[in-house]
């Protein structure tokens, strides 16, 4: 690995590292507990202010961004970053998968389970 690789690769390398460390055991909390108490405190915040419960929606989404704050989370709005999207435009794809699928069973001989003798109207 020539000396410039090398120069572009370590700093990712050392953050990776302290990010495994921060993770081992016996370092800090447990982190399937953190997430368990991050969970109960949003149902909590959820029962008493939420507004199919009667609460108001603005004191429900300050609640809940307190929360998250305590806990080191993320905003509650939109998608984390770096989380692709969900892909549309897959509508045509299913039909043309559909329609596939209808002329298959067609041609199935009778006595095929899932064989289609009969019309669409």
């Amino acid at each position: 690995m020539s000396a410039r690789a090398r120069e572009r690769v370590l700093p990712v390398v050392r953050a990776s590292l302290a990010r495994v460390r921060r993770a081992l055991p016996g370092d800090g909390p447990d982190p399937a507990a953190a997430a368990a108490s991050w969970r109960a405190e949003r149902r909590a915040v959820a029962r008493t202010h939420h507004p199919d419960r009667g609460g108001d929606v603005d004191a429900y989404l300050a609640a809940l961004a307190e929360v998250d704050a305590r806990h080191g989370r993320l905003t509650t709005a939109g998608p984390p970053p770096g989380r692709p999207r969900a892909r549309r435009g897959t509508g045509a794809l299913r039909r043309r998968a559909r329609r596939g699928v209808r002329r298959a069973r067609s041609l199935l001989p009778r006595g095929v389970p899932g064989a289609r003798r009969w019309a669409s109207l």
